[in-house]
């Protein structure tokens, strides 16, 4: 199963001893894995029972957001700023309001 991994996992792997088979993908295959890491993160984060396990699987996320804001080429000042027009414009989550 093919799947995408941080940069030095495959010689971390090397190091303990394995023999790990990697290719390096062109940017449709990148993408579409970029994504799979983002839905495989979140899972991992509703998953996670612990605080601290939480806030692992949450760096884990943003590590895939930042992966693909520089894949997109996207600024985080222009992300921020869509953020803060919707915020403005709809609201953000911080009164917990449940929508039956």
């Amino acid at each position: 199963m093919a799947k995408l991994v941080r940069d030095r996992v495959p010689q971390l792997l090397l190091d303990q001893g394995k023999d790990p088979h990697i290719r390096f993908a062109g940017d449709d295959e990148y993408w579409k894995m970029l994504k799979d890491k983002l839905s495989e993160e979140v899972d991992e984060f509703k998953g996670a029972g612990t605080p601290d396990k939480q806030k692992d699987e949450l760096a884990d996320l943003l590590e895939a957001v930042d992966a693909v804001m520089k894949f997109k080429c996207w600024k985080k000042m222009d992300i921020e700023a869509v953020k803060s027009s919707k915020a403005f414009e709809r609201g953000k989550f911080e009164k917990r309001i449940i929508l039956e």
